[in-house]
């Protein structure tokens, strides 16, 4: 399946998307958790999302670093500051103000965790 096809319930999340091209546990938890979140709203289209509606539907107490694991996936950067990890910009895109959006960047790497 092509990635810009890729919807979120052809999404596996039970193996946590592990070793993914993240190459880090709080990058592949929070694009985890926007999967699972995507899938609650409709899971058959991905829809921009903002930082308090990603609160509202984790079932965990988000954290600050989550905020900023956001932030480094559109902008780039180290995800979190005790990591050698560092993410090119582009896998979310900011639109309508605030909310993130998913970009065929981060489905490429979701591409690899397809539903069998």
């Amino acid at each position: 399946m092509k990635s810009k096809n890729l919807l979120p319930s052809d999404i596996d999340i039970s193996n946590r998307l592990c070793d993914s091209r993240f190459r880090s546990f709080e990058t592949e938890m929070v694009a985890r958790n926007i999967v699972i979140m995507q899938n609650a709203i409709n899971p058959d289209i991905w829809t921009p999302f903002s930082f308090e509606e990603y609160v509202n539907r984790c079932t965990h107490r988000v954290s600050e670093t989550e905020r900023q694991v956001l932030e480094a996936l559109v902008t780039g950067g180290k995800p979190v500051f005790n990591t050698s990890v560092v993410l090119e910009p582009g896998y979310l895109e900011k639109c309508e103000g605030e909310k993130y959006k998913v970009t065929e960047k981060f489905l490429k790497v979701l591409s690899q965790f397809v539903r069998k």
